[in-house]
């Protein structure tokens, strides 16, 4: 046989099989993991100051200049700039599987499953410049959970009570949670309501309900209730008004919606930058039915006219 027969036999019999490799190898990645290694996600961000500048002068504040500063050391520590627009994620690496026992604030569960995602998280202040992005911060290993509700109890109970109703702004250390990130990724199709029913039923058990709560957010979805996240609150007191937040995600675990605010004015906004964006995401089953309805009705029209024609 010829070497170029040879040749083109072993490129034939690369094509037939690569695809089987590569199937293989995807299979790899858990069923709750809803991200894939190099994809880029982005959303369009807003960052407001002045809530929180209201909130300490409710808290008794007089010092402009110490309010201003107060409030500056706090975006800060939360990577929060006014003048960003937009934050984007890239997936570098999607680790193999893990387990650990998984210690939260509520409860301790046994050999959880997990993968480490690797990412680069960048922000800009003008989304028609591509080369305006900064990174916030190069690499990030952020823990991906399956879907085990008491962890994120734990995680939902830490972000409503221990970081007043702040949600879920961070991911779990082996030590303490701290705000650091948004949590852009959750499993796929998350039982939320379960997660809102035991948390919440988790702080009236420690007699904090009249202060915290936690509830499920949810959007209209063929006629019925969809569970797409969580709602938190911190009640107010005196002259203090209260937190709110609202996280929202896509069946895939990606989040759509984040909103933290003070007295019903938002604090920081992220909204996933898609066409259409967050409407599209929690209306496109009816605006699809209308579509379809139009499409019909118009093929019946143009059936009809032709008919009458002949």
């Amino acid at each position: 046989m010829k070497i170029s027969k040879i040749l083109m036999f072993s490129f034939l019999l690369l094509c037939f099989v690569l695809p089987y490799i590569t199937i293989a190898y995807a299979a790899e990645k858990p069923k709750y993991v809803g991200v894939s290694e190099g994809q880029e996600i982005v959303w369009n961000t807003l960052f407001d100051k002045d809530p929180v500048e209201e909130y300490f002068e409710d808290l008794g504040y007089t010092d402009e200049e110490t309010i201003d500063n107060t409030v500056d050391l706090w975006f800060d520590s939360l990577s929060w700039d006014d003048d960003v627009v937009a934050w984007k994620v890239i997936v570098n690496d999607i680790r193999k599987e893990d387990d650990e026992d998984f210690h939260g604030s509520v409860t301790s569960e046994k050999d959880v499953n997990f993968v480490k995602v690797e990412v680069g998280i960048y922000e800009t202040e003008d989304k028609s410049d591509a080369s305006a992005w900064d990174d916030i911060d190069k690499v990030e290993k952020l823990k991906l959970y399956e879907r085990e509700d008491q962890v994120f109890i734990s995680i939902a109970y830490t972000g409503c009570v221990d970081q007043g109703a702040l949600g879920l702004y961070f991911y779990t250390s082996d030590l303490i949670p701290q705000p650091e990130w948004p949590m852009f990724f959750t499993p796929k199709n998350l039982k939320w309501d379960d997660v809102a029913g035991d948390c919440d039923e988790e702080i009236e058990d420690r007699k904090l309900d009249e202060k915290y709560s936690v509830g499920s957010a949810d959007v209209d979805y063929f006629f019925q209730k969809k569970t797409v996240g969580l709602e938190m609150n911190e009640e107010g007191s005196g002259n203090i008004e209260d937190f709110d937040a609202v996280m929202k995600y896509t069946g895939e675990g990606i989040l759509y919606y984040y909103e933290y605010s003070y007295d019903g004015e938002p604090i920081a906004k992220f909204e996933l930058d898609t066409i259409g964006g967050v409407y599209l995401i929690e209306n496109w089953w009816w605006i699809a039915l209308i579509a379809g309805a139009v499409i019909i009705a118009v093929i019946v029209i143009i059936v009809v006219v032709a008919s009458k024609r002949r």
